[in-house]
């Protein structure tokens, strides 16, 4: 049976978390700038705090859908 060197494992582990993070944030930073640049200057404060709202939601959402999918199939250091 191979086994992976403890470090080695954890470097990968590291790098693939990274990776996930990343994958992410590009649902999340798309949504953002979305409702960044939706509002103009017509529009009154409540409905700028509003979509700030909403977009944050939805951004935050976003980013734990896909951590939520691929993080539990990193597994963990140890195993």
């Amino acid at each position: 049976m191979r086994t992976t060197h403890p470090r080695l494992k954890a470097r990968i582990f590291v790098w693939a978390t990274i990776l996930i993070a990343g994958l992410g944030w590009i649902p999340a930073m798309a949504i953002i700038f979305a409702g960044a640049t939706t509002p103009t200057v017509l529009w009154q404060w409540w409905q700028v705090l509003l979509i700030g709202t909403v977009t944050g939601a939805a951004a935050g959402s976003a980013l734990g859908v896909v951590l939520g999918w691929w993080a539990p199939r990193l597994g963990s250091v140890d195993s």
